[in-house]
């Protein structure tokens, strides 16, 4: 006990700041009330220094404005910076990401399932056989058509040809032709009409569109592929 009181009166006499206090039970100043957010950083406005809308052209990533127009860090106006995915880039126009225009995909019809009747009527073949399907491709749209080879007697073909080479821009813009016929010893019969189609941005990324043509042609799948 008289050690305990030797002590505290020695507290008095040093200076303060060679004490140590005990915790009274009062909170520090910069701790504020538990719950009430008082002590979160300020909003990124852009108005206390932190990166945003007032003070970055570009984008803003970990509270550091970037110039916004590359694929790892993307944007504009002091947004947050976005990060392009695989076969994108940060366009010049608006710093978006988006598919480069110039790059060039390789288009290729994979796979459809034919009707097994034509016209939900009557048989392919004169002796009841399925159909020996082939596709057609045209590229661009408008462009000359080419015949891929034909797989016998099925209504499930799956194809390796033909295949195109198209830039970006030419695909999403005038898009290709495509169709598919039945190889017979006589005329060839159209299984479905050669049809435009027209991939979107996110079409090339995942790299396949599935489209029908009505009445004898559904699930074809056609696949896009980035080329170097």
């Amino acid at each position: 006990m008289h050690r305990l009181f030797s002590f505290v009166g020695a507290c008095v006499v040093v200076a303060a700041s060679a004490c140590t206090t005990f915790d009274s039970g009062t909170p520090a100043d910069d701790a504020g009330a538990e719950g009430d957010g008082s002590a979160l950083p300020p909003p990124r406005d852009g108005g206390t220094g932190s990166c945003g809308p007032a003070n970055c052209p570009g984008c803003c990533f970990a509270d550091a404005c970037q110039l916004g127009t590359t694929a790892a860090a993307c944007g504009r106006g002091g947004g947050l910076c976005a990060v392009c995915r695989q076969n994108q880039i940060c366009k010049a126009e608006g710093q978006t990401c988006g598919v480069d225009p110039e790059s060039n995909w390789m288009v290729q019809p994979l796979s459809a399932e034919v009707a097994e009747k034509k016209n939900g009527a009557s048989d392919w073949d004169i002796n009841g056989s399925p159909p020996d399907p082939y596709a057609r491709l045209g590229c661009p749209a408008g462009g000359v058509v080419k015949d891929g080879a034909f797989m016998p007697d099925t209504t499930k073909p799956v194809w390796a040809n033909p295949s195109c080479v198209l830039k970006a821009r030419e695909l999403l813009t005038s898009g290709i032709v495509i169709g598919v016929r039945d190889d017979d010893i006589g005329t060839n019969e159209i299984i479905a009409p050669d049809t435009p189609v027209k991939p979107t941005e996110s079409e090339l990324l995942v790299g396949e569109k599935i489209v029908s043509i009505a009445p004898n042609l559904s699930n074809l799948k056609i696949a896009f592929t980035r080329q170097p």
